[in-house]
Parts: structure tokens; sequence; C-alpha cells
């Protein structure tokens, strides 16, 4: 009776034990299901899906490329670039001068890099549109192809689609003939596919540009003359101001839509100068108003010609 009951006893701890270790295996399965997924996404977001998370990569701040000696001249905030002569009668064309109304100081262009951003874009087309004007956007590859419905609303409200290369993450003027060639028809094709136009000019990633890459591009290239290193600031009132004080007739002004606060800014600046008589075009309408054809493989700094090495 004793050597039964002990019996019984042992077979119920074994038993007790089986299952106290299938209980262990089972919640280590459960834990290992709910971790995978989260370590499958971090390592296949794709890069155009996480441009507001991780904008800083790029860092869109246009350096100073020592191939350009106006950089220092004419791109930094509040600085005006001289709208003079020269260049103009290399790339001056045929078309008929745009004239500003009447009662207007001039004509200025917004320009905003790197984008589209999913989430300041469309705002930023809010606030266009709101005011009756139009931008110029010089837009990533990667972004547009992940985000052609912003691209399509942009180019049908008459803003100007143009290329600043496939991904910013080299300098034009460090790539291959054939790396750059890359760059610059993939974004081509993407903003055609989208649009159904191609990208009129390019914007070299930081401004990086040098005489013997300039030659390899069979577009304009485009500058700026108002760096209002939003991307460094952060703050919209300094953005803001640093448009006003820039303010000059044929300014070429420089911003990033990935930023709320460049959007902001820029929309605050636009209406203190349009109360001035200020107005606001793309910049195919800026060089019609300079009297200017711009041409393949030269770079622009407003109604300048850059002086590259």
């Amino acid at each position: 009776m004793k050597k039964m009951t002990i019996i019984a006893i042992l077979t119920a701890c074994v038993l007790l034990i089986s299952c106290f270790a299938a209980c262990n295996n089972h919640a280590s399965d459960t834990a290992q299901d709910t971790i995978a997924p989260d370590q499958e996404n971090a390592a296949g977001i794709d890069a155009g899906e996480i441009e507001e998370q991780q904008p800083a990569e790029e860092q869109p701040q246009e350096s100073v490329d020592s191939g350009d000696s106006q950089e220092n001249d004419g791109a930094q905030t509040g600085e005006k670039d001289g709208n003079g002569e020269t260049g103009e009668n290399d790339a001056a064309g045929e078309n008929e001068t745009a004239e500003p109304a009447t009662d207007s100081p001039g004509m200025m262009a917004l320009t905003f890099d790197d984008g589209p951003s999913k989430e300041n874009t469309p705002v930023l087309l809010d606030g266009l549109q709101k005011r009756d004007i139009r931008a110029t956007f010089f837009v990533l590859g990667v972004r547009a192809q992940a985000n052609t419905g912003i691209i399509e609303r942009a180019h049908a409200a008459g803003n100007v689609i143009c290329s600043h290369g496939y991904d910013h993450k080299e300098r034009f003027t460090n790539l291959s003939a054939e790396g750059l060639a890359d760059q610059l028809d993939r974004t081509a094709k993407i903003i055609y596919q989208i649009t159904e136009s191609y990208p009129p000019y390019v914007r070299p990633p930081y401004g990086a540009i040098d005489q013997s890459t300039a030659a390899r591009i069979p577009h304009p290239m485009m500058l700026w003359t108002v760096d209002t290193r939003d991307w460094d600031v952060k703050d919209a009132d300094i953005v803001c101001q640093n448009i006003v004080d820039a303010a000059k007739d044929g300014a070429v002004i420089l911003l990033h839509d990935l930023y709320a606060t460049s959007v902001e800014g820029a929309l605050k600046a636009v209406d203190r100068l349009t109360a001035e008589g200020w107005q606001f075009v793309t910049l195919p309408e800026l060089y019609k108003h300079l009297g200017i054809t711009p041409e393949p493989g030269k770079v622009y700094r407003g109604g300048s010609l850059a002086t590259l090495k």
C-alpha cells in the first residue's frame, strides 16, 4: 500500500514538471513571434517611407563646394546675389521679357529641395494654393516615387517639378559618368511617369558642381541667391525674416519642404512681402522676367552664371 502511494506521488510530480516545461516553451515562442516583425520592419523600410523620421541622414545643408567660387559671396543668409549682366548675354534667349505688375518691386522664386514630404509638402501646397502662387520643387527621385500623389497635385497646381537627383547620397562631383547618368535618368523617368513632363532644371545635391561635371549634365543647373538656413535654424520666424531681409528682384530662395518650420516661415514671408507688392513665381517665369533662356550644361545663380573651377 505504501509503495503504491509513493508511486502515485512520483507520477503526479512528473506530470506537473512536464506541464510546467510545456508552458514555458509556449511563452518563449509567443515572445519571439512578437519581436520578429519589428526586427524585420527595422531592416526593411524603404528610404522613401522614412523621410520624416530620419531627415538628418541626408544633411540637406547645401554646403559650399570648392568648385563654385560664388558660394560664399552670394548664398549666405540675407545677402543679395547680383542680378547684373554677368552671363546674361550668353544665356539670353528670344523670349519676350515677362514684366511684373507696375506697382510691384519685382519677382522672386521660392525653391524647395529634398522633398516631397508626406507631412509637410501637402501643407505647403495648401498654403500656396490659398495665396494663388506657385513654387519650384527640386525633388528626390526616391521620394517622388514613394509620394506620387503629392507630385501629381503639385504639378497640376502649376508648380514646377525639377530634379535634385535620386537619393542625395553622393555629390555629383564624386560620381562616375555612369553613376551621374543613373541619378539623373532614374529621377527624370520617375518625374515623367507622374507628370508626363521631364524636369526642366537640375539642382546638384549640396550645391556641389564643377565645370567637368556640369558639362556632362544635359540640363540647366540652378543654384540660389538666398540661403535661408532653414535646415539649420528650424525656426519659422527666423526663416521668414531671412527671406524678407533678402527680398530683391530676381532672388532665388532656397528652402526645404521636409521641415514644418520651413513651410510656416515661407508662407509668413509670402504674406508680408506680397502685401508690399512683391510677386512670387516659378523659376521658368523668373527667367522669362530676367530675359534669360537657361542653357544645358550651364550653372545659374539667379540672373548670373556661376563661376566654376
